[in-house]
């Protein structure tokens, strides 16, 4: 099953991105409502841990888009540290999100 909700500003999708209840086994894209072209992508698609409650969750903001730098670095500042997945990620302020995109991995619990 598939998404789309539409922002005004770059705080108000990673908020959505981040702190929104989505549902499990999702792909929730996020665009400006005055751009048809997606910047952000919430696959929830990962298993449910049977023990913890908890699935990894894949935020991926996409590249080519001139928001896409500022909304990476906002989902940064909205996520956990202790809801990160795996030692691989990095800050999106060292990455050109807008030439590469940025992606991380985090725990919800449902």
């Amino acid at each position: 099953m598939e998404r789309i909700y539409r922002c005004k500003t770059p705080a108000s999708m990673a908020r959505r991105a981040v702190c929104d209840e989505l549902n499990a086994y999702t792909v929730t894209q996020f665009a400006f409502t005055d751009d048809p072209d997606d910047v952000v992508v919430v696959d929830t698609n990962g298993k449910i841990s049977p023990v913890t409650n908890k699935q990894v969750v894949l935020i991926s903001v996409l590249p080519h888009h001139a928001m896409s730098q500022t909304v990476a670095e906002r989902v940064w500042k909205l996520l956990a540290w202790e809801d990160l997945e795996g030692d691989d990620w990095v800050d999106p302020a060292e990455v050109d999100v807008e030439a590469k995109g940025w992606d991380c991995r985090m725990k919800i619990c449902y």
